[in-house]
C-alpha cells in the first residue's frame, strides 16, 4: 500500500520554510525505512516502506527525471542517462514528493509550492538528494582527514554509488576551507556575443570588423563556503587551468588570481574532458588566502 511520504512527513512537520525543514525530511526517510545515517542510501529500502514503485526507466528527452503520478508514487527516469545519474534523480524525485505535499501559492504565486519559487524548490530538491545519498557526517570526516580533491571524491564516489562530480561537490561543500566546483568552456561573454551578432559598423571594404576572442569562462559554479565566482569569469592564458583545457592534461598548482568578488592565492585540480568534440575543464578550486599582488583576468 503506497503512504505517500511527504505527506507522512507534514502530519509530523507542519510547514517546510528553510533547507533545515528539507534535511529533516531527508533524515525522516531515512528513519522510517530504519537506514544507518553514515551508509550509502538503500533506496529499494525506502521505496518498500513507502509501499513506493521501483521508478520505472523511459525515454525522457531533455529531461532528468519526471514525477509523473505523485499520489501512486509514479517517478519515471530518464533510461539514456548513466547509472550514477539516474540514481541522483531517483533521490531528487524523493525529494519532489515532499514540495508535491506542500499547497500551491496563491495570487501571482499559484505556480510555486508554499514560498519556494521553481529555482529555489529545484536547489532544495538536489541538495536533499546529495544529502540523502551522500552522508554529511561521512564526507566531511573525509574532506578533514584526507583533503578535497579528486582522488578523495573518485574514492567516495564508487562507495556511494554517485558520480565523481557529485562527490567532489559534496566534499567542497563540507570542507573546513573555502571551495568551489566550477567547469569552465571556451566562449564569449554575453556582451561579445551581442556585438559580434550585431556589429555596429562595417570595415572599410564592407566586412565587419572582427570580434573579441573566446576565453576560458564560467560556464556554471558549484560553491562551498566562502566565496562567490561571477557567471563568465575568465581565467588567463598564463594559469594552470587553462594549461589544462590547452594540452588537454590534469593540472595542479597554485597561482594568484582575480575572480571577482575573490583574489588571492588559489590551489586548483584541473580535469580537462571532452563534450561532443567540444574540451571543457572541471575545476576544484581552494582560496588559500587574500594577500599578495592582484593581476586582472
Amino acid at each position: 500500500m503506497y503512504n505517500h511520504p511527504g505527506h507522512l512527513f507534514l502530519e509530523q512537520h507542519d510547514t517546510v520554510q528553510t533547507i533545515e525543514d528539507v534535511l529533516a525530511y531527508v533524515h525522516f526517510l531515512r528513519r522510517r525505512a530504519n537506514l544507518d545515517d553514515l551508509a550509502p542510501a538503500n533506496l529499494p529500502a525506502i521505496y518498500e516502506h513507502f509501499g513506493i514503485p521501483t521508478p520505472k526507466r523511459a525515454a525522457l528527452p531533455n529531461q532528468q527525471g519526471l514525477l509523473l503520478l505523485p499520489e501512486m508514487g509514479l517517478i519515471l527516469i530518464n533510461q539514456d542517462d548513466l547509472e550514477t545519474r539516474q540514481r541522483f534523480t531517483e533521490a531528487h524525485e524523493l525529494m519532489e514528493l515532499l514540495f508535491n505535499a506542500l499547497p500551491d501559492g496563491k495570487g501571482w504565486a499559484i505556480h510555486q509550492k508554499a514560498p519556494f519559487k521553481h529555482g529555489t524548490k529545484e536547489w532544495l530538491c538536489n541538495r536533499g538528494a546529495a544529502d540523502l545519498l551522500m552522508p554529511p557526517k561521512v564526507f566531511e570526516t573525509r574532506a578533514r582527514e584526507e583533503g578535497v580533491s579528486f582522488n578523495t571524491a573518485q574514492k567516495l564516489s564508487r562507495a556511494y554509488y554517485v558520480s565523481p562530480t557529485a562527490a567532489l561537490v559534496q566534499l567542497a561543500r563540507l570542507a573546513p576551507t573555502p571551495h568551489a566546483v566550477v567547469l569552465w568552456r571556451m566562449k564569449h561573454k554575453k556582451a561579445d556575443e551581442t556585438r559580434k551578432n550585431h556589429p555596429g559598423q562595417m570595415s572599410l571594404f564592407g566586412d565587419p570588423p572582427p570580434g573579441p576572442a573566446q576565453k576560458l569562462r564560467v560556464e556554471w559554479v558549484l560553491r562551498g563556503q566562502g566565496f562567490l565566482i561571477p557567471q563568465n569569469k575568465s581565467v588567463p592564458e598564463q594559469s594552470v587551468i587553462f594549461a589544462a583545457w590547452q594540452r588537454g592534461q590534469f593540472t595542479t598548482g597554485e597561482e594568484v588570481l582575480d575572480l571577482g568578488a575573490v583574489q588571492g592565492l588559489f590551489r586548483s585540480e584541473n580535469l580537462p574532458f571532452e563534450v561532443a568534440g567540444e574540451r571543457r575543464v572541471l575545476s576544484l578550486l581552494e582560496w588559500r588566502n587574500s594577500s599578495g599582488g592582484i593581476r586582472p583576468v
